[in-house]
C-alpha cells in the first residue's frame, strides 16, 4: 500500500472509503483492492450461479508488493510445486481514457533507490554558504547528470542496454489505439513529454525506460523562513525498466556514472527492484481475457503489450512459466498513487461479471 500524502489533497479520508457520484474514492480501491474483491466476488457469483467452477482457481496475496515483494521469491522457491498453473491474471487492469477495457501482457521492471549526500557534520547558518560546502547543491547537480532538457537518460551506458522494439511490435504499435487527448485531458497538460504524438508516444511509453525523481529532501521546508545551510540533501528515484535493464545493472550503471562525473560523494543507497516481464499477446491467457471483456464489455478490448508499471511478475509467472495478462476495475483517472484514488461503481460490477466469464472462457467454454 503507498502512503495517502499529500493528506490535504483528499476530498475525504484516505482510509475510509467513501461512495460519490458513482465513484468509491479510497486509498487502494483501484491499486488494487478493488481487483481482489471483485475477483473473488466473481468466483462466489459463479458457484451461486452455475456451479462448480469449471477449473481450479489458486489465489496469490501478498501484502508487500507496493515495497518490492522481499519475501516472495523465497516463497515461490518453496511452494512452487503448489502454485504452477497454466496461466495468470494479474492484480492490475483498467479502462484507457477512451473508456475501452485493456488488457495488458507484462510489466516494466522497477529500480528503486536514494541518492543521499552529506557536507557538514551539522546544519549551519545559511551566512556560511561563502566557504561550507551545500549538499542541496551537489545533488541538485548530480541530478542534472542523469537527463537533459530533452528528456533523454544520459546515464553511462544505460540506453545501450535497452532492447528496442522489433519491427512486429513497432507495426502492431500503429494499430494499438490510445486517447491522446483524453490523457491529456486526465492530467491537465498541453503536450506529452517530447511534444511526442502517433507511434512514437506509444513507443516511448511502451518500450522506453524511465529515471523520475519521486522526491526530494534537504534543509527547512516548514512555514516561514529559516535561514539554514543544510548539512544532507537526498532524494528518491525510481527507474522503470524495460528488456534488457535489471534492478543490479541500473545500480552499477549509477554508481560508474556519478563516479565519472565527479559525484564520489553521492552516496546510493538501494532500494527494492524487479526485472521486467513479458509474455505474448496471443497467450490462453490473453486470448480468453479478450473474450471475456468482449462479451461483458460489448466493444473489442484493447490489448497492450505491457502494463508501464511495476511489479514482481518476474518472481512469480516467469520463475514457473505461467503466461500473465492483466484486466481489472480501474480507469484511466483512478489517480493510482495519488489523492483521491477512485474506481467507478458500475466498473467494479462489470469486473465481476469479467471475470466470472473469463473463468469461462479459459475452461474452453462459449462465452456468452
Amino acid at each position: 500500500m503507498q502512503p495517502p500524502d499529500p493528506l490535504d489533497e483528499w476530498e475525504t479520508p484516505p482510509f475510509d472509503p467513501t461512495e460519490r457520484d458513482g465513484y468509491l474514492f479510497g486509498r487502494g480501491v483501484s491499486d488494487n483492492k478493488g481487483n481482489l474483491m471483485a475477483r473473488l466476488q466473481a468466483i462466489e457469483a459463479y458457484r451461486a450461479t452455475m456451479g462448480d467452477l469449471p477449473l481450479r482457481v489458486r489465489v496469490l496475496y501478498e501484502g508487500e508488493e507496493e515495497s518490492g515483494s522481499a519475501h516472495l521469491a523465497a516463497f515461490v522457491e518453496r511452494f512452487g510445486d503448489r502454485l504452477k498453473a497454466d496461466g495468470c491474471i494479474w492484480e492490475a487492469g483498467y479502462k484507457d481514457a477512451a473508456g475501452r477495457p485493456t488488457i495488458s501482457c507484462g510489466l516494466k521492471g522497477i529500480a528503486y533507490v536514494q541518492l543521499r549526500v552529506r557536507a557538514a557534520s551539522k546544519d549551519a547558518h545559511s551566512s556560511l554558504a561563502t566557504i561550507v560546502p551545500n549538499p542541496a547543491w551537489r545533488l541538485v547537480w548530480a541530478l542534472a547528470s542523469l537527463k537533459n532538457e530533452r528528456d533523454e537518460i544520459t546515464i553511462d551506458g544505460f540506453m545501450d542496454r535497452v532492447r528496442p522494439p522489433t519491427a512486429a511490435e513497432l507495426q502492431a504499435l500503429e494499430r494499438l489505439p490510445f486517447d491522446e487527448p483524453g490523457m491529456l485531458r486526465i492530467h491537465g497538460i498541453k503536450r506529452f513529454v517530447r511534444g511526442l504524438s502517433g507511434v512514437e508516444l506509444k513507443t516511448k511509453h511502451f518500450f522506453e525506460p524511465t529515471c523520475t525523481i519521486c522526491g526530494i529532501v534537504s534543509g527547512y521546508t516548514g512555514a516561514g523562513s529559516k535561514t539554514v545551510l543544510p548539512a544532507v540533501a537526498s532524494a528518491k528515484i525510481d527507474f522503470r525498466l524495460v528488456p534488457d535493464l535489471t534492478p543490479e545493472t541500473v545500480t552499477t550503471l549509477l554508481r560508474a556514472h556519478l563516479d565519472g562525473r565527479g559525484f564520489g560523494d553521492v552516496e546510493i543507497v538501494p532500494g527494492h527492484g524487479e526485472p521486467p516481464s513479458r509474455w505474448p499477446t496471443d497467450s490462453i491467457t490473453a486470448r480468453a481475457a479478450v473474450d471475456a471483456c468482449r462479451a461483458t464489455y460489448g466493444t473489442e478490448p484493447v490489448v497492450y503489450p505491457l502494463l508501464a508499471g511495476s511489479g514482481p511478475m518476474a518472481q512469480v509467472c516467469d520463475k514457473l512459466g505461467i503466461p500473465a495478462a492483466g484486466f481489472g476495475s480501474g480507469n484511466a483517472a483512478s489517480a493510482n498513487h495519488a489523492p483521491n484514488e477512485n474506481i467507478a461503481i458500475v466498473d467494479y460490477f462489470d469486473h465481476i461479471r469479467a471475470f466470472g466469464r473469463f473463468l469461462h472462457a479459459f475452461a474452453g467454454r462459449p462465452v456468452a
